[in-house]
């Protein structure tokens, strides 16, 4: 994943992101829905803010709560902004340590680009599609069933 994204990213927010893809998947898919709220700029009203902060602490086991919401924190400012949680930032200067951190507009993205959502279609769907190209109706019933599909916040796949 590496070169893909040297010089784009910080490294510490990308291994906590990897980090919370692969042992903390709930956590980690809904920091993935809630770009606007993880970045600061959203959603309008703090009853809306605290309960999006409050659905991400929760899915977060309990035995690790702690120590992840503190990550989060670091993470995403806006985050410990809505959660009141205050700590001292450290800031490393070394160039290994540049780019653009994931609480970042523009880098956000960056971050997750290499593990697409679950609902979106499959390396193991386009697999078989590779297998039965020639399949006119094996191609129209997948077809089907991926317009068919929303994603998790109710938008259509194929819009």
């Amino acid at each position: 994943m590496w070169p893909g994204v040297m010089g784009e990213i910080y490294i510490p927010d990308l291994i906590a992101i990897v980090l919370l893809r692969h042992h903390d998947h709930a956590t980690y898919d809904l920091i993935r829905e809630q770009k606007v709220y993880m970045i600061g700029r959203g959603p309008a009203g703090p009853e809306n803010r605290t309960q999006i902060g409050r659905r991400i602490l929760e899915s977060i086991p309990i035995i690790r709560r702690g120590d992840v919401s503190e990550l989060l924190a670091r993470m995403f400012p806006a985050f410990a902004k809505n959660q009141e949680i205050q700590f001292l930032y450290h800031g490393g200067a070394a160039h290994v340590l540049a780019g653009r951190r994931v609480y970042d507009p523009d880098g956000f993205d960056a971050y997750f680009r290499f593990a697409p959502p679950a609902d979106e279609i499959s390396v193991d769907q386009l697999r078989q599609v590779a297998d039965h190209i020639n399949d006119e109706a094996f191609l129209i019933a997948l077809m089907n069933e991926v317009m068919g599909r929303t994603r998790a916040d109710g938008t259509s796949v194929n819009g």
